[in-house]
């Protein structure tokens, strides 16, 4: 299912510039936060990863499925905090996240769009 979908979409090459400036304005609002954060391993690989991002096409394909798989690890991650009792017993917050992932992953074509989700809710 998952290729016939991506070969039925044919989704506009991302303008690089565009996603770094989204990229560099998540970060903003990620480090903005006072929750304890896994941190970014590759923070100084990423004049170089801008780099190569400059030079070379991006596959509209192939970053649909690194946001499914990142939205993925997103989900997997919020199901581990509930599963460490993370979250407060009986708390909207759990599914208010999990929800998120889902509805995010029908945008992923286009965009990351968990944030906008949970900014709505």
């Amino acid at each position: 299912w998952a290729v016939e979908h991506i070969r039925s979409t044919h989704p506009e090459s991302p303008d690089v510039d565009d996603l770094w400036h989204e990229f560099s304005e998540k970060r903003k609002l990620v480090r903005s936060c006072t929750s304890n954060l896994a941190s970014f391993k590759f923070g100084n690989e990423l004049p170089a990863i801008r780099k190569v991002l400059a030079v070379s096409p991006i596959n509209p394909a192939q970053l649909q499925i690194v946001r499914e798989v990142f939205l993925e690890i997103v989900r997997a991650s919020y199901w581990d905090q509930l599963q460490q009792g993370k979250f407060l017993s009986d708390s909207r917050e759990p599914g208010i996240l999990i929800n998120s992932v889902s509805l995010a992953k029908e945008e992923c074509n286009k965009r990351l769009a968990d944030w906008e989700v949970l900014e709505k809710d």
